[in-house]
C-alpha cells in the first residue's frame, strides 16, 4: 500500500510542491521555448518539416536585446574571414558545420543571425543587405553588401527542437568596401559573325569610371573589325572566315592616384551567311513590248522565310 502511495504522490504536483526536470528536458529548454513560441504564433504547426526565417526568431529572441560576447578575445577573432566585399559584391563562402558531432539532423529549428555592436551581440533580420538563407538545412550568411562598413562581425546560430536538442553557431566577419570599376556582365557570350556583313558590337555598361577611359582588346580582332577605343564598340565588315575565338576588352580609366581596370570578354566566330553565288549578272537589253523575266542567281545559305526586293 505505501509503494501505492508513492506512486500517485509522484503521479502528481500537489499545491507546494514542485516536480524537478528531467536531465534531458533541461537541455531542451532553449530549443523548446524556441519552438513553442513560434507555435504559438501560428508561424508552424505541429508536425511540420521544414525552416524558418530568421525574421520569425528576431521577433521571439526580443530583437535588438544585447548579449554579452563570450571574451574580449572572441570581438577580434572570427571562424570565418570574408576579408573585403566590393558594394553590390555577393557573399560567398563555405560554411562550418553548426551540427555536433552525433546528433541527429534537425527536422525543426531556428536560426538566428546576431551582430556585434560594441561589446555585445545583437539579433538582427538584417544588415547591410546581409541576411541568413538557408543550405541543406542550415543558415548561413548571404546576400549583397548595400553600403561601405568597417570590418564587422556576425555570428550565425542554429537551435534544433526535433527530433533532438542542439545548437551550433559560428561568427564571421566582412569588411565592405566602395566599389571599383566593372562592367554590368563579365562576358557578352558567343556571338556569330557573318562574312561581307556589317557587324556591330557594344560593350556592356561601365560602373564608377573616373576620367577619361581607353579600351584595349586582345588577340588582335578578325580582319575588317575594329575596336572604337574611346567607347569600347567593336564594328566593321570581317572579310575573312574563322571558328569561334575568344576576346577580352580591357577598359582603363584616369581616376587619380591610380588607374582602374576592368574587362569582359566575348567569342567571335566569322561565317558565310545567305549570300547569291555570283555577285552580278551580265546587263540584259529588252524590246520596247517585250515581256521581261529575270532569274536570280542561286541562293547561297538561306533562311526559312524570305523577302524579294529591287531597287534601280
Amino acid at each position: 500500500m505505501r509503494r501505492q502511495r508513492l506512486r500517485r504522490t509522484a503521479g502528481r504536483a500537489g499545491k507546494g510542491h514542485r516536480i524537478p526536470p528531467a536531465p534531458d528536458a533541461v537541455a531542451r529548454s532553449d530549443a523548446a521555448r524556441v519552438c513553442a513560441a513560434l507555435l504559438l504564433a501560428g508561424l508552424l504547426t505541429a508536425g511540420v518539416v521544414g525552416l524558418l526565417s530568421t525574421g520569425a526568431v528576431a521577433r521571439e529572441q526580443n530583437q535588438g536585446t544585447p548579449q554579452q560576447a563570450e571574451s574580449e578575445e572572441s570581438q577580434n577573432t572570427a571562424d570565418v574571414h570574408l576579408g573585403q566585399v566590393e558594394v553590390g559584391g555577393q557573399i560567398s563562402y563555405t560554411p562550418p558545420t553548426l551540427r555536433p558531432d552525433k546528433a541527429q539532423s534537425c527536422l525543426i529549428g531556428a536560426g538566428i543571425l546576431w551582430k556585434r555592436v560594441g561589446d555585445s551581440d545583437v539579433v538582427t533580420r538584417s544588415d547591410n543587405g546581409f541576411s541568413l538563407s538557408y543550405s541543406r538545412g542550415e543558415p548561413r550568411l548571404a546576400g549583397k553588401a548595400k553600403f561601405p562598413a568597417a570590418p564587422t562581425l556576425y555570428r550565425i546560430e542554429y537551435i534544433c527542437g526535433y527530433p533532438q536538442s542542439w545548437s551550433g553557431s559560428y561568427t564571421i566577419k566582412v569588411e565592405v568596401i566602395g566599389a571599383g570599376m566593372g562592367f554590368g556582365a563579365d562576358s557578352l557570350g558567343r556571338r556569330t559573325l557573318y562574312k561581307d556583313q556589317q557587324q556591330t558590337i557594344n560593350p556592356p555598361q561601365l560602373f564608377e569610371a573616373e576620367g577619361a577611359v581607353t579600351y584595349a582588346v586582345s588577340p588582335t580582332l578578325p580582319a575588317g573589325l575594329s575596336l572604337d577605343t574611346a567607347t569600347g564598340v567593336i564594328s566593321g565588315t570581317p572579310t575573312a572566315l574563322q571558328g569561334q575565338i575568344a576576346y577580352t576588352v580591357t577598359a582603363t580609366d584616369s581616376k587619380s592616384g591610380g588607374a582602374q581596370t576592368a574587362s569582359f570578354t566575348v567569342d567571335l566566330a566569322v561565317v558565310l551567311g545567305m549570300h547569291w553565288s555570283v555577285s552580278s549578272i551580265p546587263d540584259q537589253v529588252y524590246e520596247e513590248g517585250e515581256r521581261i523575266e529575270f532569274i536570280p542567281p542561286a541562293l547561297v545559305n538561306p533562311v526559312r522565310y524570305l523577302q524579294y526586293g529591287y531597287g534601280a
